[in-house]
């Protein structure tokens, strides 16, 4: 565990971009205070920025100055030749690999990903989305994908999805409006909420639910069985608020408290819970 920011902001939600070179997250950071007409006081609202901070001292920033030159039509020609080259070399000593006799028919491992920790908040780079509130956010490879919530003082109650393109450098958006998001393992895909409705998009413009034939990514959702074992799920809960309780109580000594002998003494009240809550009236004794 590494603690990476240093708490002057508040910051919330990262999560990793899988191409393993940036780390992105919530930011409150941009201060535009109001003054209140009814008492003597400033509001900040709309704080909420998404960041990027490189994971190593070595990888550019997003937002990092690009050659703008033009190459020349020989040296572009030249660049395709060279390429072509290296994709034919790379062909061959990938059909060479294939038939090795070592038996290795396993995928390799992937590399670990390496982070420099020292100075890893002075990297922060503030991307150029407007402040405001948010939903959600996520990765896949190439974009940032985020879910913008109505900002505050707003008459639009609108929740679009989008995403920020990392080589075009420009917001784009999915959905118009929908209620939550959930990125498929691909990273090509997401499903989306709207209101009671579920449909799968691509992580495109311009998407929207439903359609008609073939077009339609409507889930139907109205044969969806769920098999519930409450006993099972009930000592789940208790045993996650056992545990969060074990790991982050300010006091490591818990007060003097034997933590296990309390966790065999009040989880074993579960075997006579008959709603859920009694199942709550047990977690907070």
């Amino acid at each position: 565990r590494h603690q990476m920011t240093s708490g002057y902001y508040n910051d919330f939600g990262p999560v990793f971009d899988p191409d393993g070179k940036y780390l992105y997250y919530f930011s409150n950071r941009t201060l535009e205070p109001i003054y209140s007409d009814i008492d003597g006081t400033w509001i900040y609202p709309n704080t909420t920025n998404v960041v990027a901070v490189p994971l190593r001292a070595d990888v550019p920033s997003p937002l990092a100055p690009r050659n703008d030159e033009d190459e020349l039509e020989e040296e572009k020609a030249d660049a395709e030749v060279e390429a072509t080259d290296d994709k034919k070399k790379g062909k061959k000593k990938d059909k060479k690999a294939d038939g090795d006799d070592d038996g290795d028919e396993g995928e390799k491992k992937p590399e670990p990903v390496k982070i420099d920790f020292e100075g890893f908040e002075g990297r922060v780079v503030v991307l150029p989305l407007e402040a405001g509130n948010w939903g959600g956010l996520a990765a896949v490879s190439g974009k940032i994908v985020f879910q913008r919530a109505p900002r505050t003082g707003a008459s639009d109650e609108q929740q679009p999805i989008g995403f920020w393109d990392l080589e075009e450098r420009e917001e784009e958006t999915i959905l118009d409006d929908a209620t939550s998001f959930e990125i498929a393992s691909g990273g090509k895909k997401m499903l989306v909420r709207s209101r009671d409705t579920f449909a799968i998009v691509d992580i495109q413009p311009g998407q929207k639910i439903g359609g008609k034939g073939n077009s339609n990514n409507k889930l139907d959702t109205s044969k969806l069985e769920m098999t519930l074992d409450p006993q099972a799920e009930w000592r789940q809960l208790f045993t996650d608020v056992w545990r969060t309780y074990r790991d982050y109580f300010y006091d490591p000594n818990m007060h003097g408290l034997d933590w296990d002998a309390l966790r065999e003494q009040y989880g074993s009240l579960l075997d006579d819970a008959i709603t859920r809550w009694d199942v709550n009236f047990i977690i907070g004794e």
